[in-house]
């Protein structure tokens, strides 16, 4: 059975680089907002520059919450992959005996004693 192998420090400097990126939309999503609030209200209704800012800052906060649930996930998914990684390490626990073996381990211990 071949292992899976997955570099942890990789894909956490990758999640810190979407979270670099995450940050920088919502930066630009604040820069639109205040521009669409700076723009004159006659001149932001011509070419209906208004409908497409607030299109814009829209597409830009949905883009944003999406990076920050992949950024969730991958966080998640390394803990549970660290997790399952310590497991298949550890030494495997003894088996519980079978109510019969038990039974069988009872008699040797009785038939010893005698």
């Amino acid at each position: 059975m071949s292992s899976i192998k997955i570099n942890i420090d990789h894909i956490k400097s990758t999640n810190q680089h979407i979270k670099n990126l995450s940050s920088e939309i919502g930066d630009l999503e604040n820069s639109i907002s205040s521009i669409r609030i700076s723009i004159d209200h006659r001149v932001a209704q011509k070419g209906n520059i208004d409908q497409r800012l607030i299109q814009a800052v829209k597409a830009m906060n949905e883009l944003e919450l999406k990076m920050k649930r992949i950024l969730v996930f991958i966080d998640e998914s390394m803990d549970q992959y660290i997790e399952a990684d310590k497991t298949a390490k550890s030494p495997p626990l003894e088996k519980e005996k079978s109510i019969w073996n038990q039974f069988l381990d009872g008699l040797t211990t009785a038939y010893d004693s005698t």
